[in-house]
Order: structure tokens, then sequence, then C-alpha cells
């Protein structure tokens, strides 16, 4: 079986940072894990480079906290020297063997494959939506009236209650952890860097899709999201991302197939959407009147200590 190589992208990290550290070392085919350093703390940095030296497999290099995720990714991807590569975020933890499945249910096609785990919470509930479709003007225009209506297109979700034991084909993997062959990664030019930082996935997986490659979902690896004190938050910079975002997957692989001026009106429903979410999330956040993120933290630290990784 072939090797990996494991990223992870890190700004700010602290103690969930090295939680995911620990669990990609246990990995028994991890060729190297490469820290992209964006603008960690001094401290954080210190203690690095001080794991770094106990663990020859470890290795650092010198991002920018000016450059995005997907920036961030194609650099490390040039240090990789591993048929294949994983792209994992902090605060993740991967369990036993996960390399190994991935890299499986990779190995069983002759065409690109992308596969990723399962993401869940720490109570075991779905952290990420899994899609059985791509996202198309379409879906995205059902999205918008669902929002409207409070009404959930659920045709275009898997449930949890429908999710085999097996690997299965999805539309979309979670950008928390994608798995590829180096080869197919160079072949789609890697991540766009045009993205934000986020939502990585919707781009990448259509493109794979587009080269007759495709996408899995491996339910076995289970992947567990820690919590986070600002988990509850999402900030207006992190919503005008994701609109962004979707704004210019849309224009990007559908402009030529439109009717000239439905996306431009599809724009502007997706920014009104954002101007709602933004004016209900600041009333929602007003009457909670600033409440203490003490209980949030205590969870995470019980979560790190329960796990033995602090």
């Amino acid at each position: 079986m072939s090797a990996c190589s494991v990223i992870i992208v890190s700004k700010q990290g602290g103690a969930l940072l090295f939680a995911t550290i620990e669990t990609v070392l246990q990995q028994k085919q991890l060729a190297e894990l490469i820290i992209v350093d964006n603008g960690n703390s001094p401290a954080v940095l210190t203690r690095l480079q001080q794991r770094g030296l106990s663990e020859p497999r470890l290795k650092i290099i010198t991002g920018s906290s000016e450059i995005n995720y997907a920036k961030s990714c194609n650099l490390a991807v040039k240090h990789a020297a591993s048929e294949y590569i994983i792209f994992l975020k902090s605060g993740y933890l991967l369990p036993p063997n996960a390399i190994l499945e991935l890299m499986a249910v990779n190995n069983v096609e002759n065409k690109a494959v992308l596969s990723g785990g399962l993401v869940q919470h720490y109570d075991g509930s779905l952290q990420t939506v899994l899609r059985s479709k791509i996202i198309t003007p379409k879906s995205v225009f059902g999205d918008i009236i669902s929002f409207f209506t409070s009404k959930q297109k659920a045709d275009n979700y898997l449930q949890q209650s429908n999710i085999s034991k097996n690997p299965f084909e999805v539309a979309t993997i979670s950008s928390a952890c994608m798995c590829v062959r180096v080869s197919d990664y160079k072949k789609l030019g890697g991540l766009d860097d045009d993205f934000y930082s986020q939502d990585e996935e919707y781009d990448f997986s259509l493109r794979v899709k587009q080269i007759g490659g495709r996408v899995f979902c491996v339910p076995s690896v289970k992947i567990i999201h820690l919590p986070s004190e600002n988990d509850d938050v999402i900030s207006i910079s992190q919503r005008l991302s994701e609109t962004k975002n979707i704004v210019r997957y849309l224009n990007k692989f559908f402009a030529a197939h439109q009717p000239f001026g439905t996306l431009f009106l599809l724009n502007i429903l997706i920014f009104l959407r954002l101007a709602i979410k933004i004016t209900v999330g600041g009333l929602s956040e007003f009457f909670r009147g600033g409440r203490s993120s003490e209980n949030r933290i205590a969870v995470k630290r019980l979560m790190l200590l329960a796990m033995g990784v602090i």
C-alpha cells in the first residue's frame, strides 16, 4: 500500500491543532505530516518545532497570513513526497487506520477519485450535510425558496439514517478531510485559490467529476470535530465569504449554459438571503446578551483530556 502525505494549514492554532496532529502521527500509512504555518503565535510555532525534533515525519513550511487556505494547500503539495495527499483541517480527529481506508477506496478505481470520511460532532451527529446531487443554479434557487419557506429540500441531501455502511458516491465531501492522488490533484490544477477559505470541496468535487472521476464518502472513517468556543458564532465576514464562494462557483461552471440574466437575478437573491441572515443573526446575538462561552470551552477541554491529547 502506498504512503500518504497529510497537509494541515494552521493559522492561530492551539490545543485543537495539536490534538489533530497526534491523531495523524498515529496513522500507520503516514509518510509525512506537512504543517503550513500561516501565522501561528511564537509559542505554538516553538511547540511545533519541538515536536518535530522527536518526530521526523513532521515538517513545517512557512506560508503567510495573507494567503488563503487553497493557496496554502497548493504550496504544501509542492513539498509532498507521497503518491497520495490528505488535506485535514485543524480541530478534526482521524480515527485509527483512516489513511489506509481512504487510500483503499481510491485504489479501487483507475480514474481520479476524491474520498473523505464521515465528519461528525463529538456527540455523533453529522457535522457536514452530505449532498446527493451537485450544486446547480436550480438547486441554489430551491435552497433559497426553502430558506424563505422554512422547508428543506430533502431530495438534495442524504439523511444520517440512510447512510450506507460501505463507501458510497456523493456529489461533494467535506473539505475538513479530502484524500486524492497527487497526480490527479496536479492534473486538476490544485484547489482554486480564488475561493475564500471554505467551500473548496464544491469546486474541487465537481472538477473531479468533470474529468470522469468519482467522489466517495467512506463512512467507516468517522472524523470527529472537536467543539470550539466559536462554534455557535458565524461572523459576518464568514457569511460574506460563503456567499461570494457560491456566486463564484455558479458563474465559473454554469454561466455559459444559462439564459441571459438568469445568474444575475439569482445572485441578487443570494445576497438578499445573506442580508436577512446577517440581520437575523445580529438580533439573535443581541438578545442572547453575549452569553458566556465558558460551557463550550469546558466541553472542549474535557474532550481533549478524555482523548489523552493534552
